[in-house]
């Protein structure tokens, strides 16, 4: 990667940006594109200022895009082949697209086509909020992913694998809507809400499996993640219960739906409350997961609940030994 034009963009509708080249990876190749100037959603200039680029030193990736409601244009050019236009194909920058109206495109013969609406390998941060809808084909996810409340992403198929011993592990942070025609996360985290917040997530697929770490944040006794599924899920991985504070007793989280019915469980269940005083485990129905905590009983209450089945089992006994000498009387 060449060194220098290292920028930082921070836009927002009624911008503009100076036009300036910076190095972005685009299919196979890298090279060199150029910022276009912003269009309005109306396809008109956008008035107001121009702002400078924010040059950081010693640097040449990533870069940070910041769309707000609008419309960033890059000149990504041809695809190799010519047919069409090149789209990045693999994002390792941190984009974030806020608002219903933002958009990241490429100007090719005339047409603001999505720069992000191929298949798109995530090694950086991809983050939608406030309403944001991204449409694209297949993603899959080596770094980080934000799909936030009200926001949607839809695409032909989100991926999610374990990265390589020594790498960082991708992680999934959805709420709002997923829309694909499947929804594999198998590896790295997951998790319904923003990092360390509690949120919901619809995900809208006839095909989907859990086999990541799942973590589960749960702040009170009706506020914690949900997930809900549109069909089928598989299950298999780990269940990581994260609680803002202990529970004042036993409790029960219904977290997890799936109307297609679910297959599988969790190889593991834990949570960061005290082992000895709680208990978590996982409670499976056709179409609902539940997270069940129950207290650990106190020495004191282990001792009289043995001591009672000890007086049990003497009865027993004795009941045992006497009737055959009362059926001995009986016959006499």
């Amino acid at each position: 990667m060449p060194r220098g034009n290292c920028l930082s963009l921070d836009w927002q509708a009624g911008e503009t940006a100076e036009a300036g080249s910076l190095p972005c990876h685009v299919g196979p190749a890298k090279k060199s594109v150029s910022l276009s100037p912003i269009r309005c959603d109306r396809g008109s200039s956008c008035p107001g200022s121009v702002r400078p680029l924010r040059r950081r030193p010693s640097c040449c990736w990533p870069f940070r895009f910041i769309v707000r409601d609008g419309t960033l244009a890059l000149n990504l050019g041809d695809s190799e082949n010519g047919l069409g236009p090149a789209r990045i194909a693999t994002n390792r920058s941190s984009i974030v697209l806020e608002g219903p109206r933002a958009r990241l495109v490429t100007l090719w013969r005339g047409l603001e086509l999505d720069a992000l609406g191929g298949d798109l390998w995530n090694e950086g941060s991809l983050t939608l909020l406030g309403g944001a809808v991204l449409q694209t084909q297949k993603v899959a996810n080596a770094g980080r992913l934000e799909v936030g409340a009200g926001s949607v992403l839809r695409s032909a198929g989100l991926y999610q694998w374990d990265e390589p011993a020594g790498r960082p592990q991708p992680s999934a942070w959805l709420s709002g809507t997923v829309e694909g025609a499947e929804i594999w996360l198998q590896g790295g985290r997951v998790s319904a809400g923003a990092e360390d917040e509690v949120g919901s997530v619809h995900l809208v697929s006839p095909s989907a499996s859990f086999g990541a770490a799942l973590l589960l944040d749960i702040a009170g006794a009706d506020a914690h993640d949900r997930i809900h599924v549109s069909g089928p899920l598989g299950l298999s991985g780990s269940l990581y219960a994260d609680f803002d504070a202990a529970p004042e007793g036993p409790g029960t989280w219904r977290f997890l739906t799936a109307e297609g019915g679910i297959g599988g469980s969790f190889a593991s269940v834990s949570s960061n409350l005290d082992p000895g005083q709680y208990r978590v485990a996982a409670r499976y129905g056709d179409n609902f997961v539940d997270l069940v905590v129950s207290a650990v009983p106190e020495p004191g209450s282990w001792a009289l609940a043995l001591a009672g089945l000890g007086l049990l089992g003497m009865r027993e006994l004795r009941r045992r030994a006497v009737s055959p000498l009362r059926e001995a009387i009986h016959e006499a």
